[in-house]
């Protein structure tokens, strides 16, 4: 499921994926994708979630886009 918040003017898309994981995990990947991995909690929980870590999602995907990212990985954090 593709879900979207609004982060001031920035619109951040997130792909949310259902795992038996103990906390939530962030990724954001080389093609620009931004997924939302963990345990199931409503949209809205999901949504604070992400915005939590909104700036570091936007810092990343501008990396990711200028190609700067360095390993050519995808980057990760908890949440």
């Amino acid at each position: 499921m593709t879900r979207v918040v609004d982060y001031g003017i920035t619109k951040i898309a997130y792909r949310v994926i259902v795992r038996n994981l103990e906390d939530h995990y962030i990724t954001v990947s080389t093609d620009e994708r931004v997924v939302f991995t963990g345990y199931k909690v409503s949209d809205e929980e999901a949504d604070k979630l992400v915005l939590m870590r909104a700036s570091w999602i936007v810092d990343k995907l501008e990396l990711v886009s200028r190609g700067i990212d360095q390993n050519n990985e995808e980057t990760v954090t908890g949440s």
